[in-house]
C-alpha cells in the first residue's frame, strides 16, 4: 500500500467522510458510493498508550494484525493538522484533549517503532484500492470542484444556471440570425 492519499486529497476528490453508527465495530471501515464511513475515534490522554499497547499485544501474541492495519490505514489519511481538522469537522474524531496537530502527530508516529508481523494481507486493501480508484477518476474531481467552488449555495447555483441559459439563448439567436440572412439572400 502506497501512501499517496490524505484526508485533504480524498475530500478534494469528492469523498464524503461520515462517522459510522454507534453499534458498529471500531475496525469496520467501509467505502461505498463516494462515502468513507469510519467509526468514531475518541482521543484522550490515554489514547496513545492504549493504541501502542494493543499493537504490542498483537505482535507479542503473533495475532493477525488487524489493529496494526487499522492504524496504518488511518495514518495514511491523518498526516497533517488540516487532515485531522477534516476528520474532526465531520465527527469522526472526537477530541477530549489536544488539538489537530496533536492528532496528526499521534497517527504519523504511532507505527514508527512497530514492526509489521502479519500472517495475512493488508486488511483494508479492498477499501483502499476502491478509494484510490474513486479519487483517480477525473470526473469525480471535477464534480467536487464544481460543488465546492461554484455551487456552494443556492444563489451561486442560480447565477450559474442563468449564465448557461443566457449563453444558450445567445447561441439560438445567432443561429436564427444566420438562417434569416440565408433566407433573405435566396
Amino acid at each position: 500500500m502506497d501512501s499517496t492519499l490524505s484526508a485533504k486529497k480524498i475530500h478534494n476528490a469528492g469523498v464524503k467522510l461520515k462517522p459510522a453508527d454507534i453499534n458498529t465495530c471500531s475496525l469496520d471501515i467501509t467505502f461505498t458510493d463516494g462515502v468513507l464511513t469510519i467509526p468514531k475515534i475518541k482521543i484522550s490522554d490515554i489514547t496513545e498508550a492504549l493504541y501502542r499497547n494493543i499493537i504490542l499485544f498483537e505482535q507479542c501474541h503473533r495475532l493477525d494484525a488487524y489493529f496494526f492495519h487499522y492504524m496504518r490505514f488511518l495514518s495514511c489519511f491523518l498526516r497533517s493538522p488540516m487532515d485531522a481538522e477534516l476528520f474532526i469537522d465531520n465527527g469522526i474524531i472526537v477530541i477530549r484533549r489536544g488539538n489537530a496537530e496533536d492528532i496528526s502527530r499521534l497517527f504519523t508516529t504511532i507505527l514508527k517503532e512497530a514492526t509489521q508481523i502479519s500472517y495475512s494481507g493488508f486488511y483494508y486493501q479492498t477499501v483502499y484500492e476502491n478509494l484510490q480508484g474513486y479519487c483517480n477518476r477525473p470526473w469525480n474531481k471535477w464534480k467536487a470542484t464544481l460543488r465546492r467552488d461554484y455551487f456552494y449555495n443556492p444563489w451561486s447555483a442560480a447565477s450559474m444556471a442563468a449564465a448557461v441559459f443566457l449563453l444558450v439563448m445567445t447561441f439560438i439567436q445567432a443561429l436564427c440570425s444566420i438562417l434569416a440572412l440565408e433566407l433573405v439572400r435566396k
